[in-house]
């Protein structure tokens, strides 16, 4: 997460009724967070927040390979 998010997310933000929840880490493991207003941290969202757990993942990926899997970096909180 960065302090700063695309205007035309922003914008989606408030027009679509949509409650997105971003990553917490959480015991060394992550977890999912609510925030009031736009989120803020990097790479994990800082308080206050409510954990959650979310309907639908939207899931960054960085490559794909033929076969369709996530071809990820990090540690592996999505892979």
């Amino acid at each position: 997460l960065r302090n700063e998010i695309a205007p035309v997310y922003q914008e989606l933000l408030r027009s679509v009724p949509l409650i997105l929840s971003y990553p917490v880490l959480r015991e060394g493991k992550m977890a999912f967070a609510m925030t009031e207003g736009l989120p803020s941290g990097s790479p994990w969202l800082v308080p206050p927040y409510k954990v959650v757990e979310p309907e639908w993942y939207l899931v960054p990926g960085v490559s794909f390979s033929l076969q369709g899997q996530r071809l990820g970096r990090g540690k592996g909180f999505y892979d």
